[in-house]
């Protein structure tokens, strides 16, 4: 079963890093002409769409912080109730 438990939690942090990648990648114009970048974005604004345009100053866009964050909070709440379900008595 703990197989199961830390492949979930890799593919959310494989996920996370994703989105890093997509992020930094926004900062390069003309980058989403090729397809593999196109299935990057696509596959991470699933996640990222509700939180655009929530923290806009001028041309920088901070929004992504807030996904990033609560991402991570994510990632860390399924470590706490993994840790301490493995804790409990049978």
């Amino acid at each position: 079963m703990s197989i199961i438990y830390n492949g979930l939690y890799y593919i959310m942090y494989g996920f996370l890093g994703l989105i890093t990648i997509n992020i930094l990648l926004s900062w390069f114009p003309g980058v989403y002409k090729f397809s593999i970048f196109r299935f990057l974005r696509r596959t991470t604004d699933t996640y990222m769409q509700p939180f655009h345009g929530i923290l806009v100053f001028g041309m920088l866009d901070f929004t992504p912080i807030i996904g990033v964050v609560l991402f991570e909070g994510i990632i860390q709440a399924y470590i706490f109730l993994v840790n301490s379900a493995w804790a409990l008595p049978n």
